[in-house]
């Protein structure tokens, strides 16, 4: 059930450009159906397929569009899933304020990472000279 990219985006969450989690959207019942809503602005739709009601369920998105039957766990899961991702779409992170910095070549005479410590260890070039 993969989710499009819709055009309906709340004024809060757009104004705010935080990040909105799912404890802030809600569940409400009525006529057989679920209604996903943050705040008071509708995002989703979760209804029984007309073949096996009570059984599986669609999702109604926004657009009209109806997903493929799933259980009813699967269905809550995806709704929110989708309406998270369209609500947060414009909260994205800002790249960091300070200068990209290069790693520092390694010096003549600097200690090797330990890995290439015992990988060497292991062939025998360590235990040279010892008897």
């Amino acid at each position: 059930m993969a989710c499009t990219k819709t055009t309906h985006v709340t004024p809060t969450a757009e104004k705010s450009k935080a990040i909105i989690g799912r404890d802030r959207l809600n569940w409400r019942r009525a006529n057989g159906r679920l209604f996903l809503f943050y705040g008071s602005n509708h995002l989703a739709t979760v209804e029984p397929d007309s073949k096996y009601p009570g059984i599986m369920w669609r999702i109604r998105f926004l657009d009209g569009r109806l997903s493929d039957m799933v259980n009813l766990s699967r269905a809550k899961d995806a709704a929110i899933s989708c309406a998270l991702r369209s609500l947060n779409t414009l909260a994205q992170e800002t790249p960091s304020e300070a200068p990209c910095v290069r790693k520092k070549p390694m010096e003549v005479g600097e200690p090797r990472p330990i890995a290439n410590r015992l990988q060497e260890a292991s062939y025998g070039f360590l235990a040279e000279g010892r008897s």
